[in-house]
């Protein structure tokens, strides 16, 4: 978080509050240091605020307010270990005091130190319970050590307190997006655009955001905007055609990805992007021959024998299919897409139990896919294992938002008596 070194600063001016007169010379002498210190932060000289912090310190080693500041000045420098021990020795000498923990704190996360950090801060928040500064860091750090439910309730806080918050909406976006919760990011994404609408970073996270969504005219328009603004912005304009892909416009993401293409042949992920709208479109054949071409440039990717796998499906080869979903598998794959369609090669074998053991493994990957509960609760039936195959039917009722997907569920449901 970059806000780190500007607060800092903040707190360095503030020290000088802290200092209080003292009478005898022994600590005149201490404050004076203290003072040479604070001036030479101010003008951006850390290495003199350093000496003078160090001097003061040696005068009057019991003031925390002196570790205090050398812990700044040391951090300011880069001396991210002499700063943790200074407020170390500062938190020693005032242990009550929030704004210290919060202080080291924040060296711990420059020190990739979180567990450290989150240490800090929940002691922090103990003294201070609500703050929002604390807040937001710990919410931050709670991200990063993957307790995103953690980050968002921090956060949420947050931007109680402050909507427009760039930093806490940024981040929270992030931890949805970590838990697939893709329209309340895209949310997010969207009030960081209403104060920059130029940041094509961040319409570029929302695009994406839209695509883990599903929400693909939304994700074709943002990055739409993205490559109206930088026509040579190959990623957009392939990440546009995969958008384009998954709402069923073949052709324009066919234009798409040879756009990409001809001003860079070797790109990998426009080129399989190709051989899928090909596929898409009909032309599984000539698919096939693309990702073959794909395969012989990069025998050890996973990612081309999926898609071969794939065109293979459409045009019912499903001996072919399966090898080639079963290469993927054995090169690591560990995209539920390669299980799903070996799962559907099997099924058209009529080979029941071998597409629910690959469907199992589909939705141990991806446990929120109804699609895949939808296959597996098809081939179960078939299999004559109604009950279980009744359950994931339900769960499809339960999960999808594709009104296509309930009422297939639904229709079978009825079938099985079941409804």
């Amino acid at each position: 978080m970059r806000h780190h070194s500007s607060l800092a600063a903040v707190a360095i001016l503030v020290a000088v509050a802290n200092f209080t007169t003292l009478t005898s010379s022994y600590a005149q002498s201490a404050a004076d240091y203290a003072k040479q210190g604070i001036e030479s932060a101010k003008s951006g000289d850390y290495s003199a605020a350093v000496s003078a912090f160090e001097k003061a310190v040696e005068a009057d080693p019991n003031d925390a307010s002196n570790h205090k500041n050398l812990g700044i000045a040391l951090q300011r420098k880069g001396d991210l270990d002499g700063a943790a021990a200074s407020f170390g020795k500062a938190i020693e000498l005032s242990p009550e005091s929030s704004a210290l923990y919060y202080s080291r704190a924040g060296v711990f996360v420059a020190q990739n130190k979180i567990d450290s950090a989150l240490e800090d801060l929940n002691k922090a928040l103990d003294l201070k319970d609500g703050d929002v500064k604390f807040l937001k860091l710990r919410g931050y750090v709670l991200g990063q050590k993957g307790d995103y439910e953690g980050s968002i309730d921090d956060l949420t806080k947050v931007l109680h307190a402050n909507p427009t918050d760039a930093e806490a909406l940024s981040q929270r976006a992030f931890a949805y997006g970590k838990l697939s919760k893709f329209p309340q990011a895209a949310d997010d994404l969207t009030a960081l655009l209403a104060a920059k609408p130029a940041d094509l970073d961040t319409l570029r996270r929302r695009a994406n955001a839209y695509l883990g969504a599903k929400d693909y005219d939304k994700a074709v328009a943002d990055f739409g905007e993205i490559v109206s603004k930088n026509a040579g912005d190959n990623d957009a304009l392939s990440q546009r055609g995969y958008a384009l892909l998954a709402k069923g416009d073949a052709a324009g993401a066919l234009k798409d990805f040879q756009a990409v293409l001809a001003r860079n042949p070797s790109d990998k992920s426009a080129a399989a992007g190709e051989a899928s709208a090909l596929a898409s479109s009909g032309n599984a054949a000539e698919a096939v021959k693309t990702f073959s071409d794909l395969i012989a440039k990069s025998p050890d990717n996973p990612n081309g024998y999926l898609r071969r796998a794939t065109a293979y499906t459409a045009l019912g080869k499903s001996d072919e299919a399966i090898a080639d979903a079963t290469k993927a598998i054995d090169l690591g794959s560990d995209n539920p897409e390669t299980y799903r369609v070996r799962a559907y090669a099997y099924s058209t074998q009529r080979a029941w139990a071998r597409a629910v053991m690959d469907y199992d493994k589909a939705i141990e990957l991806k446990p929120d896919e109804a699609q895949y509960y939808l296959s597996r609760g098809f081939a179960l039936a078939s299999q004559q294992s109604f009950d279980k195959a009744v359950a994931d039917l339900k769960k499809v009722q339960e999960i999808s938002k594709d009104d296509a997907l309930v009422k297939k569920a639904s229709e079978k449901l009825q079938t099985l008596g079941k409804n």
